[in-house]
């Protein structure tokens, strides 16, 4: 059978989502964050989330998700000082 499932998100509204989606089986998270600056972040993606985002991985760590891997896209004159 099948032992993984996973999904990649952006996290912004997985705060309210992440324990029904572990009830319903899935068990591994890839959530994309660009910047550890929330300036930053609404610079990259056009929209205030980033404490939304960062919530998601405490709260996939506390369910229990595992992996809870974290996606970054590295772009020259914006975060490449950040890795």
């Amino acid at each position: 059978g099948i032992e993984y499932i996973g999904i990649t998100t952006n996290g912004i509204v997985l705060p309210r989502k992440l324990e029904k989606l572990k009830n319903a089986g899935l068990n591994q998270l890839n959530i994309s964050l660009d910047t550890l600056i929330p300036e930053k972040f609404t610079e990259i993606t056009r929209r205030n989330g980033f404490t939304r985002v960062m919530e998601s991985i405490d709260a996939a760590i506390q369910l229990g998700f595992d992996p809870v891997k974290i996606n970054c896209v590295v772009m020259r004159g914006m975060n490449e000082n950040e890795v």
